[in-house]
């Protein structure tokens, strides 16, 4: 996915809010992506240090806010969960 298309899933889907760890996964292209549209439009709105048990290593979630997020109404996620037997049908979780 292209950063613009990601923007326009987020707001679909009314995607207001995202926590994200600071460089984590983002050896991945796409996460990496994903950091850098956060961090180029999303606002900071809160910071967390993490505290860890390895020496030398240290990380943050940052909050973000998306302020391309309208009043909706918005897109319902579909998901399936195979791996438990369920589905995500307009908000609810479903088990088969």
């Amino acid at each position: 996915m292209t950063a613009p298309q990601m923007l326009e899933m987020l707001n679909d889907y009314g995607v207001y809010l995202v926590v994200c760890e600071e460089g984590f996964w983002d050896d991945l292209e796409i996460m990496n992506r994903f950091e850098m549209l956060l961090k180029n439009r999303f606002e900071n709105v809160y910071q967390v240090l993490l505290d860890t048990n390895v020496s030398g290593i240290e990380g943050k979630l940052t909050i973000y806010r998306n302020p391309d997020v309208g009043p909706g109404p918005f897109k319902a996620i579909q998901y399936d969960l195979s791996i438990i037997g369920a589905k995500i049908r307009n908000g609810q979780l479903k088990t088969q």
